[in-house]
Formats: structure tokens, C-alpha cells, sequence
């Protein structure tokens, strides 16, 4: 049960490391300060150590490292496919109605 909490902490951490990224604040059309983008990523980093030391001090350090490497490569997985999905449907929503693809 426990490694869902790590999971969990995984996807908070990477989602902290984007919204720390300007390039990915910009395309979502976010305008933060510099100081707060510089908060997230800190927050982020924090949780992915957080999420470490958890997984290490549950299953050992060798199977934690490796069940952490796991997680985080799901984490990093399901935060991209939720940026590409939301980049996608912010750029459908900006698309005039008969520049869609497939609107008759």
C-alpha cells in the first residue's frame, strides 16, 4: 500500500519540477513570479528525495533504488502524457471550428 504513496509523491515531485520549468508555465499559459517557479522545483526535488528515502527505508536500499527508479519513471511518464494532453487541448480549443480536423 505504501508504494502508492511513493507513486504518488513521484508524479506531486515531477509535476513541481514542470510547473518549475518557464518554458512549460508558457505554453500552459501560467504566469507565475520567477521566485514561486523557483519554489516548485524546489518542492519537487523535495518530494522525489522524500519519495527515495521512503522506498529505501520500506524495502532495503538495493530493492527500494530499484522500486524507486520504477516509480519515478511512472511518475515522469504519466506527468507527459498530462502535459500532452493539455497542450493538445488548449491548441483545439484555439482552432477556429472549421480548421478542425474531422468538423464538417
Amino acid at each position: 500500500m505504501m508504494i502508492w504513496l511513493t507513486l504518488a509523491e513521484c508524479v506531486a515531485g515531477f509535476a513541481g519540477l514542470a510547473l518549475g520549468s518557464e518554458r512549460v508555465r508558457r505554453r500552459l499559459g501560467w504566469k507565475l513570479l520567477h521566485r514561486r517557479g523557483a519554489s516548485a522545483r524546489l518542492a519537487g526535488i523535495v518530494l522525489l528525495l522524500v519519495a527515495a528515502v521512503e522506498a529505501m527505508g520500506r524495502q532495503g536500499l538495493v530493492v527500494g533504488l530499484v522500486s524507486w527508479c520504477g516509480q519515478l519513471s511512472l511518475g515522469a511518464g504519466a506527468i507527459s502524457l498530462l502535459l500532452i494532453a493539455r497542450e493538445r487541448m488548449l491548441s483545439r480549443r484555439a482552432m477556429p471550428r472549421r480548421a478542425r480536423p474531422g468538423a464538417g
